[in-house]
């Protein structure tokens, strides 16, 4: 009969079993996560088009088409909220039945307010009570805080390859905010008649942005979703976009330009969009695929440790006085492993259970290891991107700038110092703070 395994066995058992459930568990978390994702996507995905069709609409005065393909848009649009509230307020939904960090409830919190607050702003569309610019700076204002929640969504992957795949979403979906916003500062433009400086350098800023943060996604995207998306650049509409923006680079100011190439730009932007849209679906439901693959990956090397650390604990004999110098031995040479056999170098004294515990121990810490190292590459990227828009905001709110002068101060500031955006956002982040505490 098997004798029972020691008492400080089961102590070490119940902790190696537990680092492997918890990896488990937060995979488990993040597919429900991704779910959350997939229905953000969407919600953007119709504001973004709710917001280029109302530009339209406004901007020429209410015309009536446009008001018709709005009305049709805004249905679209209602449905996929109702869709989005019911993750965040149904006590059924499993997202209510995981941990979440501050940072990302209170961020859930800001787009549920800005979702109630969008009913208001539709009525105000509807009376004629707020003008295209100020509209379209409400309705980015929701967008950018619905990918605030998929940004901090993904920081709290702890899987690399999925945090990979959400580092490559995340951007994918910034660029296609970027292009939504030239869809609908273009649209203004052009039904109004004529572009200013300040429109036209805020298209710029658009157009850099979409460079940068799509560049970002081919870094960490898989070569297929790459290929897609370098495909664009050979559609049918490609030539008539650069049409139309080689149109607004040539206007100067006062210059007139016929307000029907509105519907035109709208369409031609739209089009790119939907291609967009396309990919961003499919990215999205890779990432679902993968983090549900690596859930089950989790799940499966579980069981095998159970099952391992069971046949060993179960054959594990008490130690004995000589051995306490095999097992200083084990503590001291952690990376002391014999190529040739994964024994340890001078390991001469120790049970062959006491070796084979430590073996598994030995094992799920260099696991744990390469993940940490997989994953800091992934969370940089994550990170900086943040640093950016947080900078950003601060010369924003000190210097009463628009993001795309804040930018720009940004990127001025590295190319004269030659340094990366990333650096003087921190060093633009670490000054303000500096300056707080003096005050």
């Amino acid at each position: 009969m098997a004798k029972a395994a020691p008492e400080h066995s089961q102590s070490v058992v119940k902790f190696l079993l537990a680092a492997r459930e918890a990896e488990t568990r937060s995979l488990a978390q993040l597919t429900d996560t991704c779910h959350v994702i997939q229905a953000i996507g969407d919600m953007i995905h119709d504001l973004q088009r709710e917001r280029g069709l109302t530009n339209v609409y406004l901007a020429s005065g209410g015309e009536r088409l446009m008001q018709q393909k709005r009305a049709e848009q805004l249905a679209l649009s209602m449905t996929t909220e109702q869709r989005l509230r019911a993750l965040f307020t149904d006590e059924a939904s499993p997202v209510l039945a995981q941990p979440l960090s501050a940072r990302l409830l209170n961020a859930i919190a800001y787009i549920l307010q800005g979702l109630t607050e969008l009913a208001y702003l539709r009525q105000l569309i509807e009376q004629g009570g707020i003008d295209a610019t100020l509209m379209t700076q409400a309705f980015s204002s929701l967008i950018a805080g619905l990918l605030e929640v998929v940004n901090e969504a993904a920081d709290s992957s702890g899987d690399p390859a999925v945090s990979r795949a959400l580092v490559a979403m995340i951007n994918f979906m910034h660029g296609k905010e970027y292009a939504g916003q030239e869809r609908a500062w273009g649209a203004i433009g052009f039904a109004r008649g004529h572009f200013d400086e300040p429109l036209r350098l805020r298209l710029e800023h658009m157009q850099s942005a979409q460079e940068q943060s799509c560049g970002l996604f081919e870094q960490f995207a898989e070569p297929e979703a790459v290929a897609q998306w370098q495909q664009l650049a050979h559609s049918d509409f490609a030539p008539e976009l650069i049409r139309l923006r080689g149109v607004i680079a040539a206007l100067g100011d006062g210059d007139q330009v016929a307000s029907e190439l509105s519907e035109i730009w709208y369409s031609v932007a739209t089009a790119r969009i939907d291609a967009m849209h396309g990919i961003e679906v499919q990215i999205i439901n890779d990432v679902v695929r993968l983090s549900q693959q690596r859930l089950m990956t989790a799940q499966s090397d579980y069981q095998q440790q159970v099952q391992a650390v069971e046949a060993l604990t179960s054959a594990a004999q008490p130690l004995k006085k000589n051995q306490l110098d095999s097992l200083m031995l084990l503590h001291n040479n952690r990376d002391s492993v014999s190529p040739k056999d994964g024994r340890l170098a001078g390991d001469s004294g120790a049970s062959a259970s006491l070796r084979s515990i430590y073996d598994l121990i030995r094992e799920q810490d260099e696991h744990l290891s390469q993940v940490k190292a997989e994953l800091d590459e992934a969370k940089r990227a994550l990170a900086e991107r943040k640093l950016i828009e947080q900078a950003k905001g601060l010369l924003m709110k000190s210097l009463k700038l628009s993001e795309e002068q804040a930018y720009r101060r940004i990127q001025q500031r590295a190319m004269e110092s030659n340094t990366r955006l990333a650096e003087v956002a921190q060093l633009l982040i670490d000054t303000a703070r500096s300056v707080g505490r003096t005050r």
